[in-house]
């Protein structure tokens, strides 16, 4: 199992981002790979009436950057991307090599590839296992899918029914992928987590999501870990939440 990351700097010395929207660029990067590679795998994924689970997830990283009110000013990034279909990983390093050192519009912001490398993502073999979050993790309630709830943090007592929630989210991504897991023992013990609101800009509405960063456990059979760090953990994963590795 291994992680594409992709090593991209601004054609200027500094940038900015909006921190509310910046993720959309990124899936459009992966849209369109995956649409100039194979249209048949694109049209069932992105053109359906009925939305589709997605396989994948990714996450941003942004080097010596500062935040300026609602935007992220900074001279590099990592964008990291993992799918548990190799396919997608085909689709996306083909658009990324073909990159290589061309620049590339990311949103309202134009950066430049500059290496590309793959990460070795370890394999679990025992549970619990130690992961720790590349992006934040969102988990959507189960009794109303515009509430998300955080355990227990460093910085917060934890909602009670986060358990059951987590649970329902990893139930909805296995039933469209990967059925034959069993998630009724999957639990989630906290670390070093920590409570953080995202703001997410839905066709010019910003929303707020609350979800946690951190290290933490997660107990379940190996192969549902090694499946959640391929696809990624709780809601919006395709939208660059929720990726997580094996710390």
């Amino acid at each position: 199992m291994k992680i594409l990351r992709l090593s991209l700097r601004p054609t200027t010395a500094e940038a900015v981002m909006p921190l509310a929207s910046y993720r959309a660029g990124f899936h459009s990067f992966i849209k369109k790979a995956v649409q100039e590679y194979k249209p048949i795998l694109y049209r069932y994924h992105f053109e359906t009436p009925i939305p589709r689970v997605k396989p994948y997830t990714f996450s941003v990283l942004f080097e010596k950057s500062t935040v300026e009110g609602d935007q992220i000013r900074f001279q590099s990034l990592y964008f990291r991307f993992v799918s548990i279909d190799p396919e997608f990983m085909v689709a996306v390093h083909n658009l990324a090599a073909s990159l290589y050192r061309r620049n590339y519009q990311f949103g309202s912001t134009l950066l430049k590839l500059h290496a590309l490398h793959y990460e070795p993502l370890r394999q679990v073999t025992t549970s619990p296992a130690r992961f720790r979050t590349l992006s934040p993790v969102l988990i959507r309630s189960h009794h109303n899918e515009r509430h998300y709830l955080v355990p227990a943090c460093e910085n917060f007592d934890g909602d009670p029914e986060f358990a059951e929630a987590l649970r329902f989210n990893v139930q909805q991504v296995t039933r469209a992928l990967a059925p034959a897991f069993d998630t009724s023992t999957l639990q989630l013990e906290p670390e070093r987590c920590y409570r953080t609101v995202i703001k997410y800009d839905k066709n010019g509405t910003i929303l707020k999501f609350p979800g946690f960063r951190g290290t933490f456990l997660l107990r379940g059979s190996p192969p549902l870990l090694n499946f959640l760090a391929q696809v990624g953990l709780g809601a919006r994963r395709s939208q660059g939440f929720g990726m997580i590795i094996p710390a």
